[in-house]
């Protein structure tokens, strides 16, 4: 049985077929909401018009399978403060403005606290830009050379499947050395750097040690 030959009938809860289409997948019969979704040989070589509930089925359908495939990016891109466009001189200017004594003037300290703390978040989002930054999973030493090297050596990988010859093979069996040798020094001179630097900047030990 082939994929033409497959079709997709919308079952209501009465057990009537309402209508026959092309399948988006060969799994079991599936329920959503009110409809169930059934895989089966179609009867006839007609097209069916697919009904309003068909259409509920396969927008949700689409939306499932396009977050599988990779369609739509489940990666949430996280926002930080970028310190290097701060205009810390208006910041400045704008936290001196405020007559704290007025503005404090018979509060508590929790009260005259949150004051300022709002004050100053006021005045970070005026003055202080923020940039999206996307998760990753590489680990501290990654570099971009490596980068590089991985992606010579999946090249290689393709010409030594498609051609399955002896130079092939020895420029692979080289490429996967030099990722190697170049992620052992890269890791090495990376952990000498942060351990030499652990008592003048712990924050960046802590930091390679938590990642």
């Amino acid at each position: 049985m082939n994929t033409a030959q497959m079709r997709l009938a919308i079952v209501d809860q009465s057990g009537n077929k309402t209508t026959k289409v092309n399948p988006a997948t060969r799994l079991g019969p599936v329920t959503i909401g009110s409809t169930t979704l059934t895989n089966e040989r179609s009867r006839s070589g007609s097209r069916a018009q697919p009904t309003a509930q068909y259409k509920e089925a396969a927008t949700l359908c689409d939306g499932v399978r396009g977050m599988t495939s990779g369609r739509y990016s489940m990666t949430q891109h996280k926002q930080v403060l970028d310190y290097k466009r701060a205009n810390f001189e208006l910041m400045k200017e704008e936290l001196g403005s405020y007559n704290y004594e007025v503005l404090m003037n018979n509060k508590n300290a929790e009260e005259c606290y949150m004051i300022l703390k709002d004050k100053i978040a006021t005045a970070t989002d005026h003055h202080i830009p923020r940039k999206r930054i996307r998760p990753t999973n590489n680990p501290p030493w990654f570099s971009q050379e490596i980068k590089r090297l991985i992606n010579a050596r999946q090249h290689s990988y393709r010409r030594l499947k498609r051609y399955q010859t002896e130079p092939h093979r020895q420029e692979h069996i080289h490429a996967c050395r030099a990722v190697g040798r170049t992620k052992k020094s890269t890791k090495r001179n990376k952990e000498i750097t942060v351990a030499a630097q652990a008592k003048t900047n712990p924050k960046s030990f802590y930091k390679y040690v938590n990642d």
